[in-house]
């Protein structure tokens, strides 16, 4: 086997040919070009004409061997584009405006969505903060973008990112396991967003949307989708009825709880209401002022507490969720910004597949 072909082989990337290489320090630097003549727009990666090469050669960082890193070095040439104008032309190792090749990026995602930016800086030998820039091409490139399409039950949360009550809101597809939407803010504003964005059409689809008896999230919803049904999360709904330590008698109160969490045990809407509408008298009459104060608040959502028994959803997805992302808020020690935090949400929880032990190609021609 010929020497540059042995070299191709463990840099393991279709659609490049091997010119050259030679050791610097502990860097094997490989002279290579693209398989193909024509070049391609970096932009719209179409054949377009090239006429001159760039003054200086580029270089990628590749996946290293042991201590050796392996480094790509190419001329890129310029082309003209009539829709792009003058780009550089693309290269199948890597993305365009990257200086990483593509298995390179994948094995950093991939690093990205077990442990925080700190520990994948120090295994790739690169900066937290283009550990953060390789996950944004990435969920740029393989987030799916129509998966705001064909929604019907969603649920919605906020998580608290940062100290100062700095919220991001999150939108999860019930039935794709997944997230599907992210903004700063908790207000119903920030919701508007989501359906401003969603359109009129898409947003006349959702049938049912889950949460915490958020009045902000209610406002929203009420205002933007009038006909979907509004289940609210039976875990906030059973919240209402905790027990203090200093409400008398203890029992009774105790009886009262649990009255309520066998309601939504029932086999039909119709039995629960009964159910319920007995456990109402019941609390407004007990002379507890928290139960009291919670059959008040049933009775005011009473549609959308039931709800539950029909559809039996809950957030209990969104709040898992949730809990993931509080585990990545943690280890990287809380996120400067909603936007370096939603580059990891999508990364790691919006459906997004990384795999660094799959062999090349790294592109489809």
């Amino acid at each position: 086997m010929r020497t540059s072909k042995l070299v191709r082989k463990l840099i393991g990337i279709a659609s490049l040919f091997v010119k050259s290489f030679y050791f610097d320090d502990n860097c094997l630097i490989v002279r290579v070009r693209p398989s193909w003549r024509k070049p391609r727009c970096s932009g719209c990666e179409k054949h377009r004409p090239g006429y001159d090469h760039r003054d200086t050669p580029v270089r990628w960082v590749h996946l290293g061997i042991g201590a050796t890193r392996i480094i790509l070095e190419y001329t890129q040439r310029r082309v003209e584009c009539p829709d792009c104008k003058v780009r550089v032309e693309l290269v199948p190792w890597a993305r365009a405006d990257s200086r990483f090749t593509r298995p390179f990026e994948e094995m950093t995602a991939y690093l990205a969505q077990i442990t925080n930016k700190t520990e994948v800086s120090k295994m790739m030998g690169i900066s937290w903060r283009t550990v953060g820039n390789i996950v944004a091409r990435i969920v740029a490139e393989r987030l799916d973008p129509e998966r705001l399409d064909g929604l019907v039950r969603i649920g919605i949360d906020e998580l608290s990112f940062r100290k100062r009550h700095r919220y991001i809101t999150t939108v999860v597809d019930h039935d794709k396991h997944r997230i599907v939407w992210a903004a700063e803010g908790k207000n119903s504003e920030t919701l508007d967003a989501f359906f401003d964005e969603l359109g009129e059409e898409r947003a006349g689809k959702i049938e049912i949307v889950t949460i915490d008896m958020s009045a902000a999230f209610i406002k929203s919803i009420k205002a933007k989708v009038p006909k979907a049904q509004i289940v609210f999360d039976l875990f906030h709904v059973l919240k209402l009825a905790a027990i203090q330590k200093h409400n008398a008698p203890i029992y009774r109160a105790y009886l009262l709880k649990e009255s309520l969490a066998a309601v939504f045990e029932e086999a039909s809407v119709d039995a629960a209401e009964k159910e319920l509408e007995r456990w109402l008298s019941w609390a407004s009459r007990s002379r507890l002022k928290p139960f009291v104060t919670t059959a008040k608040t049933i009775r005011r959502h009473k549609d959308s507490i039931l709800a539950y028994v029909e559809t039996k959803l809950t957030n209990g997805i969104v709040e898992g969720f949730n809990n993931k992302l509080r585990m990545i808020v943690n280890r990287a020690f809380g996120f400067h910004s909603a936007d370096a935090l939603k580059g990891m949400l999508f990364l790691c929880c919006g459906g997004v597949t990384v795999n660094p032990a799959l062999p090349g190609p790294w592109c489809s021609w």
